[in-house]
Order: C-alpha cells, then structure tokens, then sequence
C-alpha cells in the first residue's frame, strides 16, 4: 500500500538499463542506456548514418547466416554477464568487403538472470560499438574490445540526469582554436565532425559524418567525447609511425587538462572542428562564455 500526502504527485519511475563494461586494456566504465551500434561498411554504397542500432540488446550468430549482422537478440533485461573470448571469423577474408577488417563474432560466456549459462558468438559491431553516456560524457566500446560486461542497478547518478536532452551544450563554451600554422580562431559551441576514409590500395571509401558536441578522445579501448565545459585546455601533436591505428583513429595523440586542473594523455579521433581539420589543430583553450549582463 503506497499513500501520498494531499496535493503531492507521484515521481515517476524511470527504469533505464545500465551496463558496467570492462575493457581489454582494464578500463571499467558504467554506460547508461547502452545500445550496440552494427554499422558494417565494407562495400561501396549508401549506409544509414544511424548505423543499425539495437536499443534492446546484444545480438548473437545464427547457424544459417555467419556472416550477417542479424542475428538472435539477447535482450539487456535478460543478461545478468558476460565474459568475452576468442574473435571468430576474418572480414577481409570470406565474410567481408573490400573495406573490413577484423572479426565478424567474438565467442563470450553469456550467464542470463535466471540463472541460466550458455555459449554465443556475439555479432562484433565492425564500425562502431555499443554506445551510451558515462559520466566522461558519450561513448563507443566496439564489441571486440571488451572483456566483460554486467548490467547493475540505474542509480541515478548526477551525472546521468538530463541523458538524451544534450546536456553538453547547456553551457555556452568559447574555444580558442590554434592551429600549426599560428592562426587564431575563436568560436562558440563548435560542431564536431566524425567521418573518415577507409583505404584499400588506390580505393577509399568515406564513412558517414557524425555531427557532435566535444572533443573526440580514445582512451583505454574506448572512443569517448569528453563534453567542452569538462576541459580546460587540449594540446594536440602529431604521433610518429609505428602505432597500430584502429579504423577512425588519427596518427594524433592529445594531452588534455580539465577544469580541475589534472592532464591525461588520449589518442584523438578523425575529425574536423568547425571545419578546421584535427591534423590543423596544434591546440585548443576552452572557457565558458559570460553570460550577457542584464539591462
């Protein structure tokens, strides 16, 4: 029996599926409204930019159709945890395009909430990942690069308030955009664009842009755009050969310092910001703009 006082009404409950996921390098975060992307380019021709997505769970091989990215859903409401193994399966061999790489399934250890255990070959989600909001602000976990996922209880975290509004850009931010060359461009609330060329011998293949609000970091197995009022300032430098790129990575590393004064160091995402190409950029400052005074 529930009993409310005289003129009070209900606060509604919110029931939002939230995954901690722990990655291949050892990094754990908890993703709020997770939803796995299965965008595949590996041919030529017209892809959704919303890329496949699946808001109800994981998707796991069907017998009859290996190479495909349907397959049988294994809700999120139903998983209890999974420990990822072995990749299966080679994209630019017999299952792919001209365009991929990299595995079509990853085996994993699927333990359901009632208890039950069985064996899946989960779909790897190719070119992009499962996506949510973590308190870093938006991510992408490509399936491949994690080692264990469970689902917890939502806790309603400060952080996670506000998801699907944008909340990112509640707060005017002014960036001071430098680039190599020593020119100055000082603009508000920057549109970030996300897109790359895939390459094979003389053939590309351009991905579908993404427009975003931040700066597009990759940390620890993860793609992650840290929201401009979470940053103070990002120096950008240009990475010599030798590194191992993932799909959409840039040669570029970052330093970035935060509002609280702490620095880490990330690999930065292909992209431009208000149109000026991230290989342009030697660094960016970032303060929020003063509000107008009133007359």
């Amino acid at each position: 029996m529930v009993s409310l006082l005289a003129g009070c009404e209900p606060r509604p409950v919110v029931t939002r599926a939230v995954a901690e996921i722990t990655t291949r390098e050892g990094a754990t975060f908890i993703v709020v409204e997770p939803q796995a992307y299965y965008l595949r380019l590996c041919d030529a021709g017209e892809y959704p930019l919303s890329g496949d997505p699946d808001g109800t769970g994981l998707r796991a091989v069907v017998a009859r159709k290996p190479g495909s990215t349907s397959g049988d859903e294994i809700p999120w409401s139903a998983i209890d945890s999974i420990v990822f193994s072995e990749p299966e399966g080679d994209l630019s061999g017999e299952l792919g395009g001209q365009f991929c790489d990299g595995p079509a399934s990853i085996s994993a250890t699927v333990r359901l909430k009632d208890g039950s255990k069985s064996r899946k070959q989960l779909i790897d989600t190719t070119d992009r990942g499962i996506e949510g909001q973590t308190a870093r602000g938006g991510i992408v976990i490509p399936i491949r690069a994690i080692a264990s996922l469970k689902m917890i209880e939502d806790r309603n975290w400060a952080w996670a308030a506000g998801i699907g509004n944008d909340a990112g850009k509640a707060i005017d931010m002014e960036l001071r955009i430098t680039k190599r060359t020593g020119e100055v461009r000082n603009v508000i609330n920057p549109e970030t664009f996300l897109g790359y060329e895939k390459r094979n011998g003389d053939r590309s293949l351009s991905t579908p842009v993404e427009d975003r609000y931040g700066f597009p970091a990759v940390m620890v197995g993860a793609r992650i755009l840290i929201p401009w009022d979470m940053l103070r300032r990002v120096e950008i430098r240009i990475v010599n050969g030798g590194q191992t790129l993932a799909a959409g990575d840039a040669p570029l590393a970052a330093h970035m310092v935060f509002s609280d004064g702490h620095g880490e160091d990330v690999g930065v995402r292909d992209c431009d910001i208000d149109g000026v190409p991230i290989d342009d950029i030697a660094r960016i400052d970032i303060a929020a703009k003063s509000p107008a005074r009133p007359k």
